[in-house]
């Protein structure tokens, strides 16, 4: 067995989207050594795939908006992954918001995409013009916030000056509360909540900030990486290896050292088969991308004065996903890569409050996803559906082993999983034909794969409290330990990409956002003269 070195500069725990982003500008802008360390026996975080018979199924990634070149997310992939990372657009139409008696149809065209909901609900023109000008506020506003958050005093004094005005209030409102007193239709207000599953609360306890970034996230569409999601660890590994650093699999962490308020190693489990050694690493820095509750209830055994306040925020629900592989391609159906979101009620949060039904094979709202299709990938055609439930409601079975936890569970298993093939099979006459395999994944999984707290693959709640929270930044009490991933900015892949910039621009110190900005820009403008 090949014998690793102990000294890295920095130590990531995790191999999520943060951990790779933050890993690579380290090595690329620093020339940091870096040790990576994933729990898993694959890299990649909810960025891994998985194989069963033929089919290849992404986890994590159903879509990503602000893809389009000239956007930063774009240009910040471009960078880690030295211009590897291919994107597929998704069609024009790229998703659909299905109720029980109209569908809407979303364009990738802010301009269409008010229109057609001025065509469809004309007495509340003034209400739509006014709601798209405050969704660019409260985002501009959470921008802000988010370039202030991690500065110094005299730093954020300075800023202070430059902060949206109204911003924060419209960002810190419940989302519910905005919608509510800015339209009077109850369609309309369904309609502009609907991709609520995309950060996981619904209208009643999310921040209208958050909601805000979601919406113009996808004003210009959705795409897809080329060859599938796994292609973003692949191409992010090889700018940290080419600085000696390292990515280990079947290494679980177990404590993060801390000596006399200082991080300076950690303690690991590496597994082999139903054994395991026990090892130590050592460095000057050391990262956590697990999320906030998983490092200060697990992985440092200190206290800490916000730890009641991150187990508050650690609500939220888990997700239920049913990967499906297809017998031929899907279009036949009619479908062209768009997203769904179906739901049976205008009301959200109804929706949200009877989450756990689905145990019963009821199913109250899913997302179906083409991955194939976005891919453009002509063979082996798969799709997946989502859904969500709570963690407590699987509980009982949470300490038997995986893929032998009873017949039991099993029974329900295949009530949720007939009742979201029977789902689509609505919106889609012809869909259960076309299934040749599929397979559960529960909030189970989830915890198990990931180390999130009860499977909550959002982290930290997207409540206004959150974004009020002078804690969330990626530096800790302690010197030497960083957080970094969607904690730090929001849920989802470019939320975690974010996350992984801004904990790499405060280990490079005084103006490192700038210096990250300077190295990325300067890559990007070689890039656009090449291609000119």
């Amino acid at each position: 067995m090949q014998e690793i070195p102990n000294d890295f500069d920095a130590i990531i725990i995790g191999s999520g989207m943060g951990a790779l982003t933050t890993a690579s500008l380290l090595s690329q802008i620093k020339g940091m050594k870096v040790l990576l360390l994933e729990k898993h026996w694959v890299l990649g975080g909810q960025t891994h795939e998985f194989k069963r018979k033929k089919y290849h199924f992404d986890v994590g990634v159903h879509y990503i908006g602000s893809m389009d070149a000239r956007c930063m997310p774009r240009q910040i992939f471009n960078y880690i992954t030295e211009n590897n990372l291919k994107w597929n657009k998704m069609p024009h139409i790229f998703e659909r918001f299905v109720y029980p008696d109209f569908t809407f149809d979303v364009p990738d065209n802010p301009k269409e995409y008010k229109s057609k909901l001025i065509s469809q609900f004309p007495e509340e023109e003034d209400s739509i013009n006014t709601y798209f000008n405050d969704v660019r506020l409260a985002k501009k506003w959470m921008e802000y916030h988010y370039a202030t958050s991690f500065q110094k005093p005299l730093m954020k004094f300075i800023a202070k000056f430059s902060e949206p005005k109204g911003g924060k209030e419209l960002a810190l409102m419940i989302t519910k509360d905005y919608v509510e007193k800015r339209f009077k239709n109850k369609q309309l207000q369904a309609v502009v909540c609907s991709q609520w599953g995309d950060f996981g609360l619904p209208p009643s306890k999310s921040a209208f900030g958050m909601h805000s970034l979601i919406v113009n996230h996808y004003l210009y569409g959705g795409f897809y990486p080329e060859g599938g999601a796994k292609k973003i660890a692949e191409y992010v590994i090889p700018t940290i290896e080419k600085n000696g650093g390292k990515l280990l699999v079947n290494h679980d962490v177990d404590e993060i050292i801390i000596k006399n308020k200082k991080a300076v190693g950690v303690r690991v489990k590496e597994k082999h088969g139903k054994n395991f050694t026990e090892k130590t690493y050592n460095a000057p820095i050391i990262i956590s991308s697990t999320g906030f509750h998983s490092t200060f209830n697990k992985l440092v055994k200190e206290p800490v004065s916000f730890k009641e306040k991150i187990n508050k925020l650690s609500g939220g629900m888990s997700a239920i996903s049913l990967y499906v592989g297809l017998k031929s391609d899907p279009s036949t159906l009619g479908v062209k890569g768009e997203n769904y979101w179906i739901a049976n009620s205008y009301d959200h949060d109804e929706t949200y409050n009877n989450r756990n039904s689905i145990l019963t094979g009821e199913v109250n709202n899913c997302y179906l996803s083409f991955p194939t299709l976005k891919e453009q990938n002509n063979e082996n055609h798969t799709a997946e559906i989502v859904t969500f439930a709570d963690f407590s409601s699987f509980e009982k079975w949470k300490d038997l082993p995986w893929k032998r936890r009873g017949e039991e569970y099993e029974e329900v298993k295949k009530r949720i999983s007939e009742g979201l093939l029977d789902c689509v099979e609505k919106q889609h006459p012809g869909f259960k034909e076309l299934v040749s395999f599929h397979e559960l994944s529960t909030p189970l999984t989830m915890e198990s794969f990931t180390s999130t707290h009860k499977g909550r693959m959002y982290g930290l709640a997207h409540t206004p409290e959150r974004f009020n929270s002078d804690w969330i930044k990626p530096q800790t009490p302690f010197k030497g330990l960083y957080i970094t991933g969607g904690d730090i900015c929001t849920t989802g892949v470019v939320g975690a990409l974010m996350g992984g910039v801004a904990t790499a621009s405060v280990i490079f110190g005084t103006f490192g956002f700038a210096k990250n900005l300077y190295q990325i820009k300067k890559y990007n403008t070689t890039l656009q003269k090449a291609d000119s």
